[in-house]
């Protein structure tokens, strides 16, 4: 709480502050709209980070997202990496959860040379468990080394994986109409012993920053990976108040991996004198993503009920996979000025060249390409209107990869063209005190909107804005009294011809309306004089 400024979003560790996650930011997820960063570089994640490797994260949005090379719609997660430890030490830690679930993490540190070289290591074993009752095994590690070999110069190797095995499929529950289905115990579980997923996630890279003069040069390389070796749905379909299902579903999935191998140079330039700092960005990135999906089997087992009633493990055989392939490379130049204590301009321009491919496993189906070559460009800034009342305001363009057409579509695997994004917001940053902030915004983030339509074809139904208005005090009230509050009002709606139509509604499935965080901390220090 102490090290946070605002309460949009930050972790340090295993704890978490703030109305935004790295899930949900203004409605949306930046990690699928591939607004991830490690260090400030581009990653192009596709599985999250074990909290062992990650020191924190930190959302950029808003007015924190003033001054940030290169922002983007929906916001930036922001990783940051454990660095070298003054001492080394070790931490052992144990977990127990409300739901049974328990866990053992080890950490340690370990300086090598001084504050020049010095490493990380980390490990836990969680025996997971939720409130429907499904439960697995995690293993995950992370090993980082560090090495500052001159003053401001860091070069950091990183590697880390999770593995989730024995991971019992919780069932999805599918009303018939608009009959509640019964209520359940808390901790039952009502699916299948032998509906395990079994999967691991790797994510490795080297970070490099050097000053060179009046340069200073960054360039990251990232390595990132899912694989899912089984994994299951188990669905229950036309569920009536009194239990019984017309139609048990368990969707068989497996041989299935996510990889992506990401990165991006960046060569900046700070220059100025007195109170006026000028700041010019030259920056390349690009990502080649490879995914193997498709061949899942469907399992009909006929009328059920949601009573733990156990199902023989069918035999089944999964079909040949699906390949999506994309390319893509952005070269950017950006340019920033602040002026003290009067205000600041931010401006960017990037050109992107995205290609995505799918080829399918059935022969009889041709490659689907699609590409895209966009301008794409941000303006932002801020005014000091009296030395404690800030006014901000900026315009982001983005491009986002969509998804194909899902299993259930009648033009199954068809990928839309990558979609064009944009966003605008603006606030007030007041302090109350010189230790207490207020920050009150509005935004309106749009993008396309791709869904099924009532004969199960995959496409653009219309356009998705999402419009609120975030509010955050933070800072410390008193001494030893720290406060951070928050509160994100969202207003979102889909427009277009199947809106009006009638053949949607207006509003997006799983939309949160308001959000809120109020947390307080008070710490004493104790001081014991002897005689």
């Amino acid at each position: 709480m102490t090290s946070a400024g605002d309460a949009f979003g930050k972790t340090i560790g295993n704890e978490k502050i703030g109305v935004y996650t790295s899930d949900d930011v203004r409605g949306f997820n930046p990690v699928e709209a591939g607004n991830a960063r490690m260090e400030g570089l581009y990653f192009d994640q596709q599985e999250r980070p074990t909290p062992r490797l990650i020191n924190g994260s930190t959302i950029r949005v808003g007015i924190t997202a003033q001054g940030y090379p290169f922002p983007a719609p929906t916001g930036i997660v922001d990783y940051r990496l454990r660095t070298i430890a003054k001492d080394p030490g070790v931490s052992v830690e144990f977990e127990q959860s409300s739901n049974g679930g328990r866990a053992l993490s080890i950490d340690t540190t370990f300086p090598i040379i001084g504050d020049r070289l010095g490493g990380f290591a980390g490990g836990i074993l969680r025996k997971a468990q939720t409130p429907q009752g499904s439960g697995g095994d995690v293993r995950a590690f992370s090993l980082s080394l560090a090495w500052r070999p001159y003053a401001q110069a860091e070069v950091i190797a990183f590697t880390s994986g999770i593995d989730n095995s024995n991971e019992t499929a919780a069932p999805i529950i599918f009303p018939a109409g608009d009959v509640l289905p019964p209520q359940i115990r808390r901790g039952q579980f009502i699916g299948q012993d032998w509906a395990q997923r079994n999967a691991k996630s790797r994510n490795s890279g080297v970070i490099a920053k050097f000053p060179l003069g009046q340069f200073r040069l960054e360039a990251g390389l990232f390595r990132s990976l899912k694989s899912t070796r089984i994994q299951f749905s188990d669905q229950l379909r036309g569920t009536q108040a009194n239990g019984q299902v017309s139609n048990h579903v368990i969707i068989a999935d497996g041989d299935n991996l996510d990889s992506s191998t990401s990165g991006e140079v960046r060569l900046t330039r700070n220059w100025g004198s007195g109170k006026i700092r000028h700041q010019l960005v030259a920056t390349v990135r690009g990502r080649a993503k490879d995914r193997d999906f498709g061949g899942a089997k469907t399992i009909f087992s006929g009328p059920g009920s949601v009573d733990p009633i156990v199902i023989a493990r069918p035999s089944f055989t999964l079909g040949d996979n699906d390949h999506d392939r994309v390319r893509q490379m952005t070269y950017g130049l950006g340019y920033g000025a602040e002026w003290a204590n009067h205000g600041s301009i931010n401006l960017s321009l990037s050109k992107s060249h995205y290609r995505k491919a799918v080829t399918f496993a059935n022969p009889a189906l041709p490659v689907v390409r699609t590409g895209d070559d966009p301008l794409l460009y941000s303006m932002g800034g801020s005014l000091f209107i009296t030395p404690r009342l800030v006014i901000y305001g900026g315009y982001v363009r983005g491009l986002e990869e969509s998804l194909i057409a899902p299993e259930i579509a009648v033009n199954r695997g068809e990928a839309p063209p990558a979609i064009l994004t944009r966003q605008m917001d603006a606030g007030i940053r007041y302090k109350l005190t010189p230790q207490f902030t207020f920050i009150a915004g509005v935004f309106s983030v749009r993008k396309p909107y791709f869904n099924l339509d009532r004969s199960l074809r995959f496409g653009q139904l219309g356009v998705v804005e999402n419009r609120g208005i975030e509010l955050s005090i933070a800072g410390q009230i008193a001494p030893g009294l720290s406060l951070i509050g928050g509160t994100v009002l969202l207003d979102p709606k889909i427009t277009g011809a199947a809106v009006s139509s009638g053949t949607i509604g207006q509003r997006p499935v799983g939309s949160i309306r308001r959000r809120s965080v109020l947390n307080l901390d008070q710490s004493w220090v104790l001081t014991i004089t002897s005689r």
